[in-house]
């Protein structure tokens, strides 16, 4: 049985609640714009457009830094599941008499 440095499912979890938190940030972004086309359905076009055209570069940011935050924590839990097997695989290989 491998002795843990850390507790592989804290940190396994840790990376879900992360990617969790990405795609909920996604979600959000999708509410965003759906609530400022809603919003902004009565107001003339060269406004709305202005509106919008400023509104579209922050919420391509925010889509971008989504995929990035789901990105890590995916990455976060890959890892600690290949080092948990990495640790298992060692501590099997080693004999102590």
């Amino acid at each position: 049985m491998a002795k843990y440095v850390c507790d592989f499912n804290a940190v396994k979890q840790a990376g879900k609640n992360i990617a969790t938190a990405g795609e909920n940030m996604t979600s959000s972004t999708t509410t965003y714009t759906s609530t400022i086309e809603s919003n902004t359905a009565g107001w003339d076009s060269i406004t709305k457009d202005s509106y919008v055209a400023i509104n579209e570069t922050e919420i391509e940011n925010m889509n971008n830094i989504a995929t990035s935050v789901s990105a890590f924590g995916e990455f976060i839990e890959e890892a600690a599941t290949k080092i948990e097997k990495l640790d298992n695989d060692l501590a099997s290989s080693i004999k102590i008499d």
